[in-house]
């Protein structure tokens, strides 16, 4: 723990690694050998903002008791990045009034198409307010910091004064929100970053993004297999096992009401990652008082007619690490990133069948 609240202090982070999974050990033959992860790059927030893409290979140790830690950087040029709201965003004083004015545009077509059109509008006034709010932010985090350090040391030759006590809490709540989106922004970014070097499936070194995104592909669709014909459902046999009664039948059907909606939005964490459009939970939480009834049609139009857009069924697969140190691609695994609206709907549903899935599925 006093290691970790170091870094914390010092506001360090530890950069993506692969290669060894240890990087020291005492070299003992007689049982007692230790391993452990001593070495490590810890970079600080300019670091991660200039080189967002940036990792450690942790190379064989050789001689040494130690791995040398090589550092590497990759441009981010061959990869484009996608939208991503940023809860930073909303502590803005101009957060609102943005997106009213997106909300405000009249647009034509149905309910889901209406959201999603005036969430692509939206985009744009969030990225001003991202230039306009929160440009340079690491020279004006640093410069916040200074303001507030002087602001003190006058404090302590005054410490009666109410215009310095006022300015102490003016220049502490600027500087928390500006580090606040400093840290979010490069949170976002790392999501995000390259992987540029991986063992794939068969023991093969590669490297570049053109290659890595091959060996992952290529691992998958050996491990998922190719597509094949199935046999269709026995509606027979079904029929003959446990069924839901017509009273239950008519609960699980019945409209679907603005409180189990709002409940779905607002079970989910707001910081999930978000589907292709960028928005997380927390946009439509923070936002409910504008867009909540546009958001809650939709979600009924869906239950009305069973379509779903296609920009709400849109998964986005990204590839998390299992562990702090990857070397193959059996080193992640893949999660599906799905669109809010996808999700709340998802909820209900669950919502709605949990108390009678124990009738209908054995216990064997």
């Amino acid at each position: 723990m006093q290691f970790n609240d170091c870094l914390e202090t010092c506001q360090l982070d530890n950069l993506h690694a692969y290669g060894c999974e240890f990087s020291w050990t005492n070299k003992h033959q007689d049982g007692t050998r230790v391993w452990s992860r001593l070495d490590r790059s810890l970079v600080n927030a300019n670091w991660l903002a200039a080189f967002p893409s940036s990792t450690v290979h942790v190379v064989l140790p050789g001689i040494s008791d130690h791995s040398p830690l090589l550092v590497k950087v990759f441009e981010d040029t061959h990869c484009q990045r996608m939208f991503s709201f940023l809860n930073c965003w909303i502590a803005h004083s101009q957060f609102l009034p943005t997106v009213k004015n997106s909300w405000s545009v009249s647009v034509k077509g149905s309910a889901m198409f209406k959201i999603f059109r005036k969430l692509s509008l939206l985009r744009n006034g969030l990225k001003s307010l991202l230039q306009e709010g929160f440009s340079q932010l690491p020279a004006r985090v640093k410069q916040a910091w200074v303001d507030l350090q002087e602001c003190q040391q006058q404090l302590q030759t005054a410490p009666s004064g109410n215009t310095l006590m006022a300015q102490e809490t003016s220049l502490l709540a600027t500087y928390k929100t500006l580090k606040a989106a400093e840290l979010s922004m490069i949170a976002q970014r790392r999501q995000q970053s390259i992987v540029g070097h991986i063992t794939d499936h068969h023991g093969n070194v590669v490297q570049g993004v053109a290659a890595v995104n091959a060996a992952f592909v290529n691992y998958y669709k050996e491990l998922l297999g190719e597509k094949q014909e199935v046999q269709p459902l026995d509606k027979e046999f079904i029929a003959s096992g446990a069924c839901l009664t017509e009273a239950n039948q008519h609960s699980l059907c019945a409209a679907v009401t603005n409180e189990e909606i709002k409940a779905a939005l607002f079970s989910i964490e707001s910081t999930k990652s978000p589907g292709h459009d960028g928005y997380s939970a927390g946009f439509f939480k923070s936002t409910w008082q504008v867009i909540g009834e546009d958001f809650m049609e939709a979600v009924r139009s869906y239950f009305r007619t069973g379509k779903l857009l296609k920009q709400a069924n849109v998964t986005v697969l990204t590839l998390i690490p299992k562990k702090s140190v990857v070397t193959t691609v059996r080193d992640f695994r893949p999660i599906a990133c799905c669109t809010v609206l996808y999700k709340t709907i998802s909820k209900i549903l669950v919502t709605r069948m949990k108390p009678y899935l124990p009738h209908l599925v054995g216990q064997e």
